[in-house]
């Protein structure tokens, strides 16, 4: 739902095919609650459910995490085995 307010453009690839695409949306900014510890192989829906952070059932609120540390994650090129810690966003 978040993306229903992102408007649909279209794109035209090399071979003339013309597609929708939704245009880039801004990451919303977020008040940091509390920054957590994350083990190299931790996924982000796993630290989401941790009881300090979201809480149990919140896996698929995982997206709040992505986009707290949206930079932190760019930084290490996309490697969530070299972000050390995550920062957990008021909800």
């Amino acid at each position: 739902m978040r993306y229903m307010e992102v408007e649909t453009v279209s794109f035209t690839d090399a071979l003339g095919n013309v597609r929708p695409v939704k245009e880039l949306r801004e990451i919303p900014s977020y008040e940091t609650r509390i920054i957590l510890n994350k083990n190299a192989g931790d996924f982000l829906d796993e630290v989401a459910s941790r009881p300090e952070a979201l809480g149990e059932g919140y896996e698929a609120d995982s997206y709040l995490l992505w986009e707290a540390n949206a930079v932190e994650i760019a930084d290490a090129g996309f490697d969530l085995s070299m972000v050390r810690s995550v920062k957990v966003p008021q909800t």
